[in-house]
């Protein structure tokens, strides 16, 4: 269950750096293992970032439209997984009675990758457990509302990207008030949507614009995100 926000002045106070989730950067965790975008070394750095935050070295933060779109959509994900597993259980099945027909001796096991929902769902519920719930001001959907009608990154002309926005507004919302009180603290925005968030050098430049005076930094993996981090805990730089 994540904790409720605590004030920008205590989250300031940990003088260390902040991480906020998109949605899609936890649903990763979980994704089909058969898909060429699912990286071990992406994995990984989940991994390492839920450690960081159980460790008090990283804070993490979860928007409450985040939580509510992994409420929304994780169970369709972890059954594309197991479906798709299994798919690929049944290829490989096929592949071994053909090669035992020529003659091969022997049969692929892939045992292992039985529970790999279970393993990706441990690991999410630590990243929940350890997070810190960010929940909008009374004031977040009208920003947000107007940004989507702007058309401004991560909205697009022709798309209803609110949600998005949303997620967008809420990050700024809080990153505004810890950058006041602390403005040397890195906040870095991780979410693997490219297609919104850095699309091309307008948008980029769009985000950078809304970014970068609060200290937030925006990042399409969390593998980047990870290697900015260890940069700022070994040299105290980000």
């Amino acid at each position: 269950m994540l904790r409720a926000a605590r004030s920008a002045v205590k989250l300031a106070a940990q003088a260390c750096p902040i991480l906020c989730f998109d949605t899609c950067i936890i649903l990763d965790v979980l994704r089909d293992l058969t898909r060429d975008t699912v990286q071990a070394y992406e994995v990984q750095a989940a991994v390492e970032a839920v450690e960081a935050m159980e460790q008090g070295a990283l804070i993490g933060l979860v928007a409450a439209q985040v939580l509510t779109e992994f409420a929304d959509n994780h169970a369709a994900v972890e059954n594309e997984a197991r479906a798709k597993l299994a798919d690929f259980r049944a290829r490989l099945a096929r592949m071994d009675a053909t090669a035992a027909a020529l003659g091969a001796v022997g049969a692929a096991n892939i045992d292992h990758l039985n529970d790999h929902v279970e393993r990706a769902r441990r690991v999410i519920n630590r990243l929940m457990k350890a997070a810190i719930l960010v929940k909008p001001s009374n004031t977040v959907a009208a920003r947000a509302s107007q940004r989507s009608i702007s058309a401004r990154a991560p909205a697009r002309i022709g798309q209803n990207n609110i949600k998005d926005c949303v997620i967008t507004e809420t990050y700024i919302e809080i990153a505004g008030k810890i950058s006041h009180i602390a403005p040397a603290t890195p906040i870095l925005f991780v979410s693997s949507n490219i297609k919104d968030y850095s699309p091309d050098s307008v948008k980029r430049a769009e985000l950078r614009a809304d970014f970068a005076p609060l200290g937030m930094t925006y990042f399409p993996n969390l593998s980047a995100a990870m290697h900015s981090f260890r940069t700022w805990r070994d040299r105290g730089v980000i």
